[in-house]
């Protein structure tokens, strides 16, 4: 915006702005000189400043060199690059002489008269980043003919005629015929209707191409994007009145099911499943213990001496029926037995006289294990 300000650049031949476009021919009568081309003030001038490649969309100028010349303007070309695009321009200018000039140098004064002297700036790039030659172009009131293309796109609007808007003049297929129809299209304006022409000079150098506009967009497209999150209250009390959900979550508080649960101490069945400890016939099982004459066997015939208590053996056959019968009624019976007998005195006194019959329970319990 500084170094590319018609109305104070010191490397033209003539200052001018928006408004008084004098300047603006004294430029390009002064350029066309200085290139030797025909000094014609109704002759549209072309001008293209880029490195010289593929990519800048020089081989579509090479594919129709001839049918751009055939539109009656005259061409100005200032770059670096490729051999078969220097050799081509070359070839050119031999061929149009006074109509095409082309210097293959780095020449930033040339640039900035280019700018300012030409009526038109054609830029028809395969692909473009930002690109920085189309704005130049537009704040020097050189009107930019150039591709549908990243920056491109975005800073040169084509001219409608039905609702009188665009800069410049666009076309989208990177198709050599359709740039050489957008030349045509742009050279009819520039012959046949010079009031349209001027609101297309006018609108580029009046354009803002600064990073004030530049910031601005996108600040404008990040607030847009964030709108719905951050409404720019900016207030940091409504995010912690919006966090209260946080405390209306007691639906955790309600969770208390968990605490509900109590099914787990329900669980006491396993407190209660005493049957475990009313297992304690396992502890009854003292038939374990009385089994104990196999190993008290040894004894058994010196055991005659006792033997005269036999009588109270007939007695005690209920309780080998008893042990025969199911476990369950022995275990009724057993507490009527067990009560008035300790089990110390059983296991002493009742070692005796089950001794006896013990050769009789060795044939019964024969037939219970059959």
């Amino acid at each position: 915006m500084e170094d590319y300000a018609p109305e104070k650049d010191p490397q033209i031949y003539a200052n001018f702005d928006p408004y008084h476009l004098g300047g603006k021919e004294t430029c390009k009568r002064e350029l066309q000189k200085e290139l030797g081309l025909n000094v014609d003030p109704n002759v549209p001038l072309v001008g293209i400043i880029s490195r010289l490649s593929n990519q800048k969309g020089f081989d579509l100028i090479e594919c129709v060199i001839r049918e751009l010349m055939a539109t009656g303007i005259q061409l100005a070309v200032l770059g670096l690059g490729e051999a078969k695009y220097t050799n081509l321009f070359s070839w050119a200018e031999s061929e149009y002489p006074g109509r095409l000039a082309a210097r293959f140098a780095m020449d930033h004064q040339l640039a900035h008269r280019i700018y300012a002297g030409s009526d038109m700036f054609l830029m028809p790039s395969q692909f473009e980043p930002c690109g920085l030659s189309q704005m130049i172009s537009m704040r020097y009131g050189s009107v930019p003919i150039a591709r549908e293309t990243g920056g491109l796109r975005d800073t040169v609007l084509s001219y409608n005629k039905f609702t009188d808007e665009g800069n410049g003049f666009t076309f989208f297929n990177y198709n050599a015929h359709d740039m050489l129809h957008t030349v045509r299209r742009a050279v009819h304006y520039y012959t046949n209707n010079k009031e349209v022409w001027y609101k297309l000079v006018v609108r580029g150098m009046t354009g803002d191409y600064s990073w004030y506009s530049s910031a601005g967009k996108y600040l404008a497209l990040y607030e847009s994007l964030t709108k719905s999150v951050l409404d720019f209250s900016l207030s940091e009390e409504a995010p912690k009145a919006e966090e209260a959900p946080k405390a209306e979550e007691a639906p955790k508080a309600e969770e208390a099911p968990k605490a509900e649960e109590a099914p787990k101490a329900e669980e006491a069945p396993k407190a209660e499943e005493a049957p475990k400890a009313e297992e304690a016939p396992k502890a009854e099982e003292a038939p374990k213990a009385e089994e104990a004459p196999k190993a008290e066997e040894a004894p058994a015939k010196k055991a005659p001496a006792r033997k005269t208590p036999a009588k109270k053996a007939p007695a005690k056959k209920p309780a080998a029926k008893a042990e025969n019968a199911d476990a369950p009624a022995a275990a009724k019976k057993a507490p009527a037995k067990k009560a008035p007998a300790k089990k110390a005195a059983v296991k002493e006194e009742a070692d005796a006289p089950k001794k006896a019959p013990a050769k009789r329970t060795k044939k019964a319990a024969p037939e219970k294990e059959a």
